[in-house]
C-alpha cells in the first residue's frame, strides 16, 4: 500500500497487514468494533493511528513509530516485543500485554493518556528523564525499570507481578502504586531505587537484588515490613532522603550491610532491622532511631559493627531497660553519636571499644552508671543522669571515666549511689558570691581535649533524684532588706578539665519583688554556675565580663544588666527571666546557648552577642542598642521596637503569629533570614532590607518609610503593605517572593531585565516602573490608582493570546517609558513617551492593545504600530480606546511586509469610541512596494467616526490615487542610467579613417523626467570617460577600410528624487564599467563619402544604490552585455573653395541587455527592474560642413560644423517593480534630439571635436547632453 490519503476499519471488520508498507503516509482509522491485525511494524506505513477498536502487534520485534489516538486498544501479542516511540498524547485508551509479549516505552508521550495497561508479560519503562504514569497496571505481568531517568506511578495498580527496578527509580505515593500486593507482587531493587513521597503504610518487603536504595521524603513518614537481602550478604541497603523509614517486619535473616544515608531509619526491634551479624553503617545526615513502646521490660544487645558518623537514637521504652553494645559492634571506627532518650547504657569494656572515637549523649531520661575506669571520645549531658558510686574506705569515686570531650551546657545530675560515703563538707569561703561555688575535691569525668559549659554546675543527687543532704541556707541581705537565699551542699561542678564533685554555693533563691545583687568587683572567679531561681529577679554589675549559667536555673523576675557583660554558660543561664533590662555599654553573649527573655529593654550602646545561640524574647520591648554575632533570635508576643541598624548581625530572626518587630532602621534585624509569620513593621525606616524573608507574615511600610528591598525573598508568600507617603522598591524578581503586595503608598519595580510580575497587587496607591528593563504582565493580578512609568517597558501581554492581562490602572508614560503590548489598561493613560503596540514590541502576531478609558497624548508622546501594508484587510495592530482622546502624539508605522496596494477606507490602526480630540500624527514614513501611505482620520465612508487610519493615497477624502514612494523612481532612474550611460554612435569617437589611432571621450548629462503617473520627478547628473584605439584593420578594395577596435570607460550617474504628492526625497547612485569591441567600415575611408557601417559590443558592471528619506539605504549590483550597429550615407551636396557640404542619412539600432539584480530591502519589499532589453532605434539626418581657411590649406588641417536631428523609439522603458507593482519612466518612448557639434583636425596627428545635444519626450522628458573629445592618429 501507499499514498497519502485515509484508510478506515469499520465495524466488526478486521483488516490483516503482513508486510511493510513503506510508502504509505495515510490516517488509518478503526472504528469501535473493529480489528487490525499487524504482522509487521511499518504494515501502516508512518501515517497516523485513530483507534477505536483494536490495533493488534503479532509477533513481531522493533519499533512501532506511528502516532497513536483514539480511545480503543493497542495489543502487543504472541511474542512480539514492540517499542513505542510516537507522539501518542491523544491516545486515551487500553494497552494489552499477553504472557508471551513485552512493550517498552521511552517518555509520557509515548503511552500518551492510556487509563489502563493489561500486562500479562513485561511492560518496560527505558525512560532517561522524570516520566509519570497515570495508567492503572493490571494483569499478573512484570513492571520493569531501566534507564537512568524517574518513573512516577500514579494508577491505583492492581498487578501481581514484579516491580523489577534495573536502574533510575521509581517513585510512588501510595501502597497501591506497586499493585496488589500478593506474595508474588515482589519489589526488586535491581540496580535502581524506590522513592516515597508521601506518608505511607505497607506490609510489603523490599527485596535487594543488587544495591539500592529506599529514598523517603523529607517530612515524609512510611512503614514497611522490611526487607530480603536474598542470601546476598555482599549488597548493602541504603536509606536515604530526609525523610523517616520503619520496618516493621522480622528481618533476622538478612546478613547483608545496612547504610542510612541521609534522614532516619526507624526500628522497634534489632530483628526489625537485620540479622545479628553484619555492618550497619550511620553517615553523618543519617539516624537509627530504635523506638521501643512504653513499658516494654526488655533490654537490647546490639551486636552489628557499627561505623559512619551518624546518630543512634536509643528510646528503650523506660528508664531501666538497658543498651549493651556486644563485642561484634566493634571494629567499624563509629565517630558519631549514641543519643540515650530514654533508657540505660551499659557502660562496660565493648562500650568503650564501640564509642572510642563516639559521643554518648544522655538526655532527659536517659542514663549510664560509671563503675571502674572507661575511657569514650565524648560525653554530653542534656538533662541526663550520671550514675557514680563512691568508695566506703577512701571516700573516693569508684570509676574515672575518661572523654575526649565533654559538653554540660544542657545540664543534668550526678547521681550518688551511696551518699554516706562523701566526705564531710568543706567550709565556705570568699567574700563575693562569685567565688562561693569553687571548691571541688573528687573528679569524675577527665576531659582530655574540650570542656563545653565550664563554669556551670550541674546537682548531686541520689539515684532516685532526692538530695543527698540537707541544703545550708543563708540569708542576702541588701540595704537591710533579705532579697533572698543562698543555697550550699554538693554540686558536680565543670572545670576545664572535666567534672568534678564540690560542695558550696549550689543555688540562689530570689524573692518575689527583690533584686539580688551579683556583683564580681571584689571577686576571684568571674564565673557563677549556682542554679538561680525564685520570683524575684537579679541585678549584675559586672566588672567586665562574667560568666553565668545553670541549665536548670527558673528564676522568674527582671534581669537588669547594669555594667559589663554577661557570657552565658548554659542553656537557661537567665531562667525564665521576664526581662532583660541593659544598659548603655553593656553587652550579653549567649556563647551558643538557648535563652528565653520576657521583654528586653536595651539602652543605645548595649550589645547582644547571639554567637551561635538562640534568644527567644516572648513579650517584645525596646532594643536601642544593636545584636552581632550569628545565631537564632525567635520572637513569640507583642512587640519589639529596634531602632538601630544591626548591621553585623547575621543570624536568623523568627517572628510567631501574633508578634510584632518594629524597625525604624532598615538592618535593625541585621543582614541575616527573617522567617515572618507575624508583622514586620518598617516604621520611618529609610534604606535596604537586606534580610533574606520567608513565611506567611506581613510586612508593613509606615510613617515615611522609603524601603529597597535587598535579600533573596522566593520563600515569603506574606504580604507587603505600604501606606500613604511610604515607598517600597524592588529591583530582583526573587526580592517579592510569592508574596501579595497591597499598595496604598508607592510600590517601585526597578529592573534592567525582563521580570514578568505575578504577584497580586492591589490597593490606591501608585506603581512606579523604573530601570531599563521590562516588566511584563500575563494576568489580572496588577491594580493601582496610578501606575508610572519612568523608564524602561511594561508590557501588558506578551503574545496574541494575552486576553487576561489587565493592568488596573491610571497610566502615565514617562518621557523614557514604554507601555504596550496585546492586553487592556482599565483606567486613563497619559503618555509623554511611547506606546507600543502587540507585534511592534514582541515581534508576534498582530494584535489589539485596549485603553479602557480616555488617552492624552503630549508633544513628545509616540504610539508604534506594525503592519501588512497592502489593502484595506492588511493585518495590523490596532489600538482600541473606548474613552476619549485629548492631545498630541506621533504615530510610528513598521511594515512586516505588505506587497503595498492600494486602499479604500484605509486600514484601521486607531479605533476611539468616545470623542477623538487628539491629533495624531505620523513620524516618519510608512512604505510597502511601491507605495507610500499616510495617516488620516476617518473612513472614507465614515468621516466623522473619529477613527485612524492609514490610506496609500494623500487626500484624505478620497482614495485615489495612490502614492508612490520616491524610492521606486531611485530605482527606476538607476533603470534609466545604465540603459544610457554606456551607449555611444561612430561620431562619438570621431576621426579619420585612414590610420589607426586612440581615442577618448568625456560626457556630461542631465536628465529629468517622470513616472508614469506624475508624482515622481528625477534629475540625473551623468558623467562618462571612455576610451579606445584600433588594433586591426584591413581593406576589401582600394577605397575601403575596416578598422577594429577595443574601448573601455567608467560612468556614474547621480539621480534625485522628489515626490510632488509627499514632498519626500530619495537619492540614486550607479557607478562602474564597461568593456567591449568595435567595429566600423567605410566605403570610401579616404573621403569618408558614401556608405558606413558601425557596431559594438559591451559588458558593463555597476554598484547601484537608493537611499530614500527616513528609509535604510538599499544597495545591489547591476550588469549586462549591449551592442548596436548603425549605418549611414554621406552625400557631397555643395563644394566651394574653402569648404564642403554633406548631408548624411544615419539610422542606429542599440540592444540594452543590462539587469539589476532582485533586492530584498531592509523593510522586507522585494525590489527589482524593469525595461532592460530595450532596443532602441534611432533614424535622422545629419549636415555638416568641412572647411579650412586659406592660411591652413595643405597643411592637414580641417575645421567641420554639424548640425544633427534624430528620432530615437525604445521599446522598453525603464521602470521598477516593488512587490509586484510597477513603476515606469514616462515620456521616453519616443524623443527628439537635436545636436550640434564641432570637430577639429588640428594636424594630422590630432583630432578634437565637441557637441551638444538636447532630447525632449512627452510629460517633461528632456535630456542635455555636451561631449568633449580627442584622438590621435599613429
Amino acid at each position: 500500500m501507499t499514498g497519502s490519503g485515509n484508510l478506515r476499519v469499520s465495524a466488526n471488520a478486521t483488516l490483516t497487514v503482513t508486510n511493510a508498507n513503506i510508502g504509505l503516509s495515510a490516517t488509518t482509522t478503526v472504528n469501535a468494533g473493529a480489528q487490525a491485525l499487524l504482522e509487521d511494524l511499518q504494515a501502516l506505513g508512518a501515517g497516523n493511528v485513530i483507534t477505536n477498536g483494536e490495533v493488534t502487534l503479532i509477533d513481531t520485534s522493533g519499533t512501532f513509530a506511528n502516532a497513536l489516538s483514539g480511545s480503543g486498544k493497542l495489543n502487543s501479542y504472541a511474542g512480539s516485543d514492540v517499542t513505542l516511540s510516537g507522539d501518542n498524547r491523544n491516545f486515551s485508551g487500553i494497552v494489552g500485554i499477553d504472557n508471551d509479549s513485552r512493550l517498552t516505552i521511552g517518555e509520557a508521550k509515548h503511552i500518551g493518556g492510556a487509563i489502563g495497561i493489561i500486562n500479562g508479560g513485561n511492560f518496560i519503562s527505558n525512560n532517561s528523564t522524570e516520566m509519570s504514569l497515570a495508567a492503572d497496571i493490571s494483569g499478573n505481568g512484570n513492571l520493569i525499570k531501566q534507564n537512568s531517568g524517574t518513573l512516577i506511578l500514579r494508577g491505583t495498580n492492581t498487578y501481581s507481578g514484579q516491580t523489577d527496578i534495573q536502574s533510575g527509580i521509581v517513585s510512588i505515593s501510595a501502597d497501591e502504586n506497586l499493585g496488589g500486593g500478593r506474595m508474588s507482587n515482589q519489589t526488586l531493587l535491581n540496580g535502581g531505587d524506590l522513592q516515597i513521597t508521601a506518608d505511607l503504610a505497607s506490609l510489603r518487603d523490599i527485596s535487594l537484588v543488587k544495591n539500592g536504595s529506599v529514598i523517603v521524603d523529607g517530612g515524609v513518614t512510611a512503614s514497611m515490613s522490611g526487607w530480603d537481602d536474598q542470601s546476598n550478604g555482599s549488597s548493602t541497603m541504603t536509606k536515604t532522603g530526609d525523610g523517616t523509614l520503619i520496618w516493621t517486619g522480622n528481618n533476622s535473616t538478612n546478613a547483608a550491610k545496612v547504610n542510612v544515608a541521609s534522614g532516619t531509619l526507624q526500628v522497634a526491634e534489632l530483628n526489625n532491622l537485620a540479622s545479628a551479624i553484619g555492618e550497619i553503617n550511620l553517615d553523618s545526615g543519617g539516624t537509627l532511631s530504635i523506638m521501643k513502646a512504653n513499658g516494654d521490660t526488655t533490654n537490647v544487645d546490639f551486636t552489628r559493627q557499627l561505623s559512619g558518623s551518624g546518630q543512634m537514637l536509643v528510646n528503650l521504652g523506660g528508664k531501666a531497660q538497658e543498651l549493651s553494645m556486644k563485642a561484634s559492634s566493634i571494629g567499624g571506627n563509629f565517630t558519631g553519636q549514641v543519643t540515650m532518650n530514654n533508657g540505660r547504657f551499659v557502660l562496660n569494656n565493648d562500650a568503650d571499644n564501640a564509642l572510642a572515637q563516639a559521643t554518648l549523649q544522655l538526655n532527659t531520661n536517659g542514663s549510664t552508671q560509671l563503675m571502674g575506669n572507661h575511657t569514650i571520645g565524648g560525653l554530653t549531658l542534656n538533662g541526663g543522669q550520671l550514675e557514680v558510686e563512691f568508695s566506703r574506705l577512701n571516700h573516693l569515686p569508684e570509676g574515672l571515666l575518661t572523654a575526649n570531650t565533654l559538653d554540660v551546657v544542657g545540664g543534668g545530675n550526678l547521681a550518688i549511689t551511696t551518699p554516706g560515703n562523701l566526705p564531710n563538707p568543706i567550709p565556705v569561703t570568699g567574700v563575693s558570691l562569685f567565688d562561693q561555688d569553687d571548691r571541688v575535691f573528687d573528679v569524675v569525668v577527665r576531659a582530655t581535649n574540650s570542656v563545653n559549659g565550664v563554669g556551670t554546675q550541674i546537682a548531686v543527687t541520689k539515684l532516685d533524684g532526692t538530695s543527698v543532704a540537707p541544703d545550708s541556707i543563708v540569708g542576702l541581705i541588701q540595704d537591710g532588706t533579705t532579697a533572698g537565699n543562698a543555697y550550699y551542699s554538693y554540686f558536680g561542678s565543670v572545670k576545664g578539665d572535666g567534672l568534678y564533685l564540690g560542695f558550696g554555693l549550689t543555688q540562689i533563691d530570689a524573692f518575689a519583688g527583690q533584686s539580688v545583687i551579683l556583683d564580681n568587683s571584689s571577686a576571684i572567679d568571674n564565673a557563677l554556675g549556682a542554679k538561680l531561681t525564685g520570683n524575684g529577679g537579679f541585678t549584675i554589675k559586672a566588672n567586665g565580663t562574667v560568666r553565668i549559667g545553670n541549665a536548670s536555673s527558673d528564676y522568674l523576675g527582671a534581669t537588669d544588666l547594669n555594667s559589663g557583660n554577661i557570657e552565658l554558660i548554659t542553656h537557661n543561664s537567665l531562667g525564665q527571666t521576664s526581662a532583660l533590662n541593659m544598659q548603655s555599654g553593656t553587652g550579653l553573649d549567649l556563647n551558643g546557648n538557648r535563652q528565653v527573655l520576657g521583654s528586653l529593654a536595651a539602652m543605645a550602646g548595649s550589645v547582644i552577642n547571639l554567637n551561635n545561640g538562640e534568644l527567644t524574647i516572648t513579650n517584645g520591648g525596646l532594643n536601642d542598642g544593636t545584636f552581632i554575632g550569628q545565631g537564632k533570635l525567635i520572637l513569640t508576643g507583642n512587640t519589639l521596637s529596634l531602632n538601630q541598624n544591626s548591621s553585623h548581625f547575621i543570624g536568623t530572626t523568627e517572628i510567631e503569629f501574633g508578634t510584632t518587630a518594629r524597625l525604624t532602621k532598615p538592618q535593625g534585624l541585621g543582614r541575616g533570614i527573617i522567617n515572618n509569620a507575624g508583622i514586620l513593621n518598617l516604621d520611618t525606616a529609610k534604606g535596604t532590607l537586606f534580610n533574606n524573608l520567608n513565611g506567611s507574615g506581613a510586612t508593613v511600610l509606615n510613617n515615611g518609610a522609603d524601603i529597597y528591598l535587598g535579600g533573596h525573598n522566593t520563600g515569603y508568600g506574606g504580604t507587603f503593605t505600604t501606606h500613604t507617603g511610604t515607598t517600597l522598591t524592588a529591583t530582583e524578581q526573587s526580592q517579592l517572593g510569592i508574596a501579595t503586595i497591597d499598595n496604598r503608598g508607592t510600590f517601585a519595580i526597578d529592573t534592567s531585565n525582563l521580570w514578568t510580575l505575578d504577584n497580586i497587587v492591589s490597593g490606591n496607591g501608585t506603581l512606579v516602573k523604573k530601570g531599563n528593563g521590562t516588566l511584563q504582565l500575563e494576568a489580572d493580578n496588577i491594580s493601582a490608582g496610578l501606575t508610572n512609568i519612568e523608564n524602561g517597558l511594561l508590557l501588558v501581554g506578551g503574545a496574541a493570546n494575552s486576553t487576561q492581562a489587565v493592568l488596573k490602572s491610571d497610566v502615565t508614560i514617562g518621557k523614557n517609558g514604554a507601555l504596550g503590548g496585546y492586553g487592556s489598561v482599565i483606567g486613563d493613560v497619559t503618555s509623554g513617551g511611547n506606546l507600543i503596540m502587540g507585534h511592534a514590541l514582541t515581534g508576534g502576531t498582530h494584535g489589539q492593545f485596549i485603553i479602557d478609558g480616555n488617552y492624552t497624548g503630549t508633544d513628545s508622546s509616540t504610539i508604534t504600530f506594525n503592519s501588512t501594508l497592502d489593502g484595506d484587510s492588511s493585518s495590523t495592530d490596532i489600538l482600541r480606546i473606548t474613552g476619549n482622546t485629548e492631545g498630541n502624539s506621533k504615530v510610528v508605522v513598521l511594515s512586516a511586509r505588505g506587497e503595498g496596494a492600494q486602499t479604500q477606507n484605509g486600514i484601521k490602526l486607531i479605533d476611539v469610541q468616545g470623542r477623538s480630540n487628539a491629533q495624531f500624527t505620523l513620524s516618519g514614513r510608512a512604505i510597502a512596494g511601491a507605495y507610500e501611505y499616510f495617516l488620516y482620520q476617518g473612513g472614507i465612508a465614515t468621516p466623522a467616526d473619529g477613527d485612524w487610519y492609514l490610506r496609500s493615497s494623500l487626500s484624505s477624502l478620497s482614495p485615489d490615487p495612490s502614492v508612490y514612494r520616491p524610492e521606486a523612481g531611485g530605482y527606476m532612474a538607476n533603470m534609466a542610467a545604465a540603459g544610457n550611460l554606456f551607449s555611444l554612435r561612430l561620431a562619438d569617437r570621431e576621426g579619420r579613417a585612414e590610420n589607426s589611432s586612440l581615442w577618448l571621450r568625456q560626457e556630461g548629462s542631465r536628465n529629468k523626467h517622470r513616472d508614469g503617473s506624475g508624482q515622481l520627478r528625477t534629475a540625473t547628473n551623468s558623467y562618462v570617460v571612455q576610451g579606445g584605439g584600433e588594433v586591426f584593420t584591413t581593406q576589401l578594395s582600394d577605397t575601403d577600410r575596416f578598422g577594429l577596435g577595443v574601448m573601455m570607460a567608467y560612468g556614474q550617474a547621480d539621480s534625485k528624487v522628489h515626490s510632488q504628492k509627499t514632498g519626500y526625497k530619495a537619492n540614486s547612485i550607479i557607478d562602474g564599467y564597461s568593456s567591449g569591441v568595435y567595429g566600423t567600415w567605410y566605403q570610401d575611408a579616404k573621403t569618408l563619402n558614401g556608405a558606413y557601417v558601425d557596431s559594438w559590443v559591451q559588458y558593463s558592471w555597476l554598484d547601484a544604490e537608493v537611499n530614500g528619506q527616513d528609509v535604510a539605504k538599499e544597495s545591489y549590483d547591476m550588469d549586462g552585455f549591449s551592442a548596436s550597429i548603425e549605418a549611414g550615407y554621406r552625400l557631397p551636396v555643395y563644394q566651394g573653395v574653402n569648404g564642403d557640404v554633406f548631408i548624411t542619412p544615419q539610422g542606429q539600432i542599440a540592444w540594452n541587455g543590462i539587469t539589476a539584480d532582485d533586492h530584498i530591502e531592509t523593510g522586507g519589499t522585494k525590489a527589482s527592474s524593469s525595461g532592460h532589453d530595450n532596443v532602441q532605434t534611432r533614424l535622422g539626418v545629419k549636415v555638416s560642413r568641412d572647411g579650412v581657411s586659406d592660411k591652413d590649406k595643405g597643411i592637414d588641417k580641417l575645421f567641420t560644423l554639424y548640425a544633427e536631428a534624430n528620432w530615437l523609439h525604445n521599446s522598453q522603458q525603464a521602470g521598477a517593480i516593488l512587490d509586484g507593482t510597477e513603476v515606469k519612466q514616462s515620456g521616453s518612448r519616443n524623443v527628439a534630439e537635436l545636436k550640434l557639434g564641432s570637430e577639429g583636425q588640428l594636424n594630422q596627428n590630432i583630432n578634437l571635436w565637441s557637441n551638444v545635444a538636447q532630447r525632449m519626450g512627452d510629460n517633461g522628458y528632456r535630456d542635455t547632453a555636451v561631449t568633449f573629445g580627442v584622438k590621435y592618429r599613429f
